[in-house]
């Protein structure tokens, strides 16, 4: 079975994952947004593993296979992202995966915690985290007295020293006990969202950091262009066909070899460029265009 189609709401997202629990399924849901794409492995109807590239969830999916975090949590998170996006596409494909199974997740509960979760979640937190704010401390705090539970802290330090608002919230858990204590820091004027000035900042800041971990768009280019030369539109399926596999918009330096190994696997054995194999030589021209200097 094989299920492909474009969400606008949460419930779109829900329905699909009922089919996947109650059919006991096994296969990978590819959901692709703006912000990034997201690929989710199930067996026997349940949330066993995801890779992205966004690095929030290659943060999280550190921890949970540092057993710091368990999938049940990891997979809200996923579907807390997926509802801040004002639309996106989905595609399930039911077949047999070979992938470690880094935790067994209940579908079914995790999608009735989600929605509790969603339903109590005030308003104002909620667009904060749909554009990703950041924080400063609030002027008016000089003239307060503030006392802070031990479990508070962290989450207040991690404000004032600019983490985004998915960061502090998605990567501390409970979820709901973030989402709780984030909250009582807004409404208590001891932290603001940060204004547009400083939050240019901050997303320069991370866009410098980024630009240094992921191929430049300029090299993807090339790329496309000589597979396109060679081999007509057909080209350009197979790198979005093979960046749906692994489940990723931009390629990290790190994902460079895996990309260029699936990539050049998919061309065809009869492909050849002056009686040389286009897999032996594309593996090595793709490698260095992807690994090389600007």
């Amino acid at each position: 079975m094989e299920l492909k189609g474009g969400f606008k709401s949460t419930s779109e997202i829900l329905d699909l994952l009922q089919i996947v629990a109650l059919g006991r399924k096994e296969g990978k849901v590819n959901f692709k947004t703006e912000e990034g794409r997201i690929t989710v492995y199930f067996k026997d109807g349940k949330f066993v593993n995801f890779e992205s590239a966004i690095p929030l969830f290659e943060k999280l999916r550190n921890k949970v296979v540092n057993k710091e975090v368990d999938i049940f949590d990891a997979a809200k998170v996923i579907l807390h992202f997926l509802s801040l996006q004002d639309e996106g596409e989905f595609h399930f494909i039911e077949e047999s995966i070979n992938v470690e199974e880094i935790g067994s997740g209940d579908t079914m509960n995790i999608m009735m915690d989600f929605t509790k979760e969603v339903d109590e979640m005030p308003p104002k937190l909620k667009d904060i985290l749909k554009n990703n704010l950041s924080f400063t401390l609030s002027e008016s705090l000089e003239s307060k007295e503030v006392c802070f539970r031990k479990e508070d802290w962290k989450i207040f330090v991690e404000a004032v020293k600019g983490k985004s608002s998915r960061d502090i919230v998605f990567l501390n858990f409970p979820l709901q006990d973030s989402i709780n204590v984030l909250s009582n820091l807004l409404n208590q004027g001891i932290i603001s969202p940060a204004s547009s000035g400083e939050e240019k900042t901050i997303v320069s800041s991370n866009k410098e950091n980024i630009a240094g971990q992921y191929v430049s768009p300029e090299k993807m280019e090339k790329i496309r262009s000589i597979l396109l030369e060679v081999m007509g539109p057909m080209g350009e399926f197979l790198i979005d066909e093979t960046m749906d596999e692994l489940g990723i918009s931009e390629i990290s330096v790190s994902q460079v070899q895996k990309f260029v190994d699936i990539l050049v696997s998919k061309i065809p054995e009869s492909c050849f460029i002056n009686g040389e194999s286009c897999r032996e030589r594309f593996k090595e021209d793709f490698t260095k265009i992807l690994l090389g200097g600007d």
